[in-house]
């Protein structure tokens, strides 16, 4: 019975997930954005004359600088979440 409390407070918003969720989403979100970057690119050099002509290194450099920025932007956001929990649990 506590279990179907504890799912009817998370699904009313009356009890918030814990950042130890949110650590695992950040590792889980850490480790596809490469991967889901890398498929993306072979997929594209197999269909793109311009990527088979020599560009690819080019685009290559960009794809890279975006998976930084997006790493960087993935870690910056839940950090920010973690931070909202714990202000929030300070208050409570």
């Amino acid at each position: 019975m506590q279990g179907i409390n504890m799912l009817a407070e998370f699904l009313t918003f009356k009890s918030m997930i814990s950042p130890q969720v949110l650590m695992f989403v950040y590792y889980l979100g850490a480790v596809a954005c490469p991967v889901i970057m890398i498929l993306a690119f072979r997929k594209a050099r197999e269909n793109s004359t311009f990527l088979r002509e020599g560009k690819s290194k080019k685009v290559a450099g960009v794809l890279f600088l975006l998976l930084i920025l997006g790493e960087l932007a993935w870690r910056m956001l839940l950090e920010f979440l973690i931070a909202y929990f714990q202000i929030r649990n300070a208050l409570m």
